[in-house]
């Protein structure tokens, strides 16, 4: 997370960051710890305690290069003339799949390519779980639909059409 050194401004990326950090925690959570960047001794708050190792939700899809069409253009937003002037947004497109990433959050074409080439993996990587999920249930259903009815259900089966042809029994014409 950020560190709040006294005297020091902070950066809008590190305001950023703390302030991303706090709105997944739903709130700020404070960790007391020593700083090695203050001094020897001093305590000093980290705004965002980050775990020792988080493993990746998912393994992330490995992109082949020929399979990639990328496409630069010029970016919008925070960044002054260097965005104005130097195609620093990347597009970058899966052939095989069809799907397309747009980035535009650095000021560095490089960055946006690598951030882009994440960005791409993970989502081939969730459209294939998406996928192998959407095959599980429909396996599940077709058993579920095949599977042979327990003599219990049967028999709740036939005293269900029993009661109905009773109600139907008594909406014939009424004789005189």
């Amino acid at each position: 997370g950020s560190r709040a050194v006294p005297g020091r401004l902070e950066s809008k990326q590190e305001q950023a960051a703390s302030a991303d950090c706090a709105g997944k925690k739903g709130g700020v959570i404070h960790e007391i710890r020593l700083s090695q960047r203050v001094g020897f001794g001093k305590r000093q708050l980290d705004p965002c305690p980050q775990p020792p190792h988080s493993p990746p939700a998912m393994p992330m899809h490995q992109l082949n290069e020929e399979d990639l069409r990328e496409s630069f253009a010029r970016s919008s937003g925070p960044g002054g003339q260097h965005v104005n002037k130097v195609s620093t947004a990347v597009t970058l497109t899966h052939l095989p799949t069809g799907l397309s990433v747009t980035v535009s959050d650095s000021r560095s074409q490089s960055m946006n390519r690598s951030i882009a080439r994440k960005r791409l993996a993970e989502k081939i990587s969730q459209q294939r779980a998406a996928r192998r999920q959407n095959a599980r249930a429909a396996a599940a259903k077709a058993r579920r639909r095949l599977a042979p009815r327990s003599r219990s259900e049967k028999r709740k089966l036939v005293e269900g059409k029993r009661r109905r042809s009773e109600v139907k029994k008594g909406r014939g014409r009424v004789s005189e």
